[in-house]
């Protein structure tokens, strides 16, 4: 991948990691290529925390969240020119009108656009799309990094591939036949039960984290860590009482905005190392071991909360050494990006009556997929990387129209390619077969067309449409851009 991208001169290159593939690491030597050739790297992601990871870890000095770098392109604070590479992490994350943006800023400017990331991982809030759509149509140019060098048991990786494809069943089976799904007959035990596993973990010195799809959940679980961490002495001095939390030297903490003059980005983990009632300010350690002191403004409820347990978005990117979900649904990207958040061992802590009652319910939620797909591909069976239109043409079971659609850009295609040979006055086969690509066009345009239906007519809501007539043979497949 580092080879083929410092040395392809395209103007846009496709990346698509596994979790725990080593992307950062992967980046950070690139940059280092297009530096020694004079090239100035520009880092960017949805994420703050993928933004702030970018510089720290894969060098990039210049690194912003896509909304900042954008800001500051339209109000020219920084330019992007032809010695330009601009690196986009975890671009699954990114909407598409973002993504828009950051394409047409690189292509007028000509710079090097680098679009990392995995569309079978969570993805944008908004609408979205763009990085599955990219790679579906455009297989043959993606670098892909298969291989998970993250967790330390081979088996575990090889079942967070089968997971990440969709072998749903074999997946849950393995992780239940090891012991890593757990079950409790109701919410408050499941819950209970979490929190003591994520305390043991601590104890025998492990980075552990709490995971879960809804943040009333997440708040019920930094509720218990916080009794269990007051209970062991592991928190001290003096409280400070912000919104409806309390901190004090010990917490760890994560943050849920930028702050500290933007050098603090969302999703960003510390540790509270002092507390100062005069001022309402938290002395924080960060993870990278950088020392702030959060005034009142910035320890909000909006700015700041606990860590002991988040929400499997905000852990995106992130690795720990043991990982616990409790099991709230969210479908399976969600479940691949939680179970892969470990480097040791990762469970799942169900709401069931046993452990075959949870097998049951995970395998039905986690086959779920929640991607967002483009209205073009939304309704089509098959969409998977190789599928070409013509082949999503000839489906049987995409809609009507969605067939008609493509075929008539196939055929306009088409046409519009035996106009730029222009022989078509001296060829009579190609003024037949330009002759015949208008009729068809023109059929396939009144297919299109709303039904124009009189309001009065008493049987509109009993018409039968007739039957399509069969696509005729229309010749050597072409390839098309839609």
């Amino acid at each position: 991948m580092i080879s083929a991208v410092a040395t392809s001169g395209r103007g846009i290159e496709l990346v698509v990691g596994v979790a725990g593939a080593g992307k950062t690491t992967a980046v950070d030597v690139t940059r280092r290529a297009f530096e020694t050739a004079g090239y100035r790297v520009v880092g960017t992601s949805t994420s703050g925390q993928a933004a702030r990871a970018l510089g720290a870890e894969a060098g990039i000095g210049e690194s912003r969240t896509i909304a900042s770098l954008i800001w500051r392109l339209d109000h020219g604070r920084i330019c992007l020119d032809r010695r330009t590479v601009v690196v986009c992490d975890e671009a699954g994350m990114t909407d598409d009108p973002n993504m828009l943006r950051l394409l047409a800023a690189t292509e007028t400017a000509g710079s090097k656009l680098i679009i990392i990331g995995d569309h079978r991982q969570l993805g944008s809030v908004g609408p979205g799309g763009s990085l599955r759509a990219l790679v579906s149509r455009r297989s043959n140019g993606v670098h892909v990094l298969r291989e998970n060098v993250r967790q330390a048991e081979p088996q575990e990786r090889s079942i967070l591939a089968q997971l990440r494809v969709g072998n749903v069943e074999q997946a849950v089976n393995w992780y239940a036949e090891h012991g890593r799904i757990a079950s409790a007959p109701n919410r408050e035990q499941a819950l209970d039960e979490m929190v003591a596993a994520w305390a043991q973990d601590n104890a025998e010195g492990k980075n552990s984290t709490m995971l879960a799809w809804r943040r009333a959940n997440v708040a019920a679980l930094n509720v218990r860590a916080l009794a269990l961490m007051a209970d062991a002495g592991r928190l001290t001095g003096p409280e400070l009482r912000m919104g409806g939390s309390t901190f004090q030297a010990g917490d760890r903490v994560v943050t849920l905005a930028p702050s500290a003059h933007g050098q603090l980005v969302t999703s960003q983990r510390g540790q509270v190392i002092g507390v100062d009632l005069d001022e309402g300010a938290l002395t924080v350690r960060m993870d990278d071991g950088r020392v702030h002191t959060l005034r009142p403004d910035q320890v909000g409820p909006d700015q700041l909360t606990y860590s002991y347990a988040t929400t499997v978005h905000r852990s995106q990117g992130a690795t720990f050494d043991a990982a616990h979900l409790y099991a709230d649904g969210g479908g399976r990207e969600l479940a691949y990006v939680a179970m892969s958040r470990a480097r040791q061992d990762s469970h799942v802590h169900a709401v069931a009556d046993n452990i075959y009652q949870a097998v049951e319910d995970l395998t039905w939620d986690w086959s779920r997929e929640r991607r967002q797909s483009w209205a073009i591909d939304t309704g089509t069976p098959d969409t998977s990387p190789g599928r070409t239109p013509l082949e999503i043409e000839a489906e049987k079971r995409a809609p009507q129209k969605l067939r008609a659609s493509l075929g008539r850009a196939r055929l306009k295609a088409e046409r519009d390619a035996l106009a730029d040979v222009r022989l078509g006055q001296s060829d009579p086969d190609l003024r037949r077969r330009a002759a015949q690509l208008d009729r068809q066009i023109h059929n396939l345009d009144h297919r299109l067309e709303p039904a124009k239906e009189d309001p009065l007519d008493p049987f509109r809501a009993n018409r039968v449409e007739p039957p399509a007539p069969p696509r005729p043979d229309l010749g050597p497949d072409i390839s098309i851009s839609l």
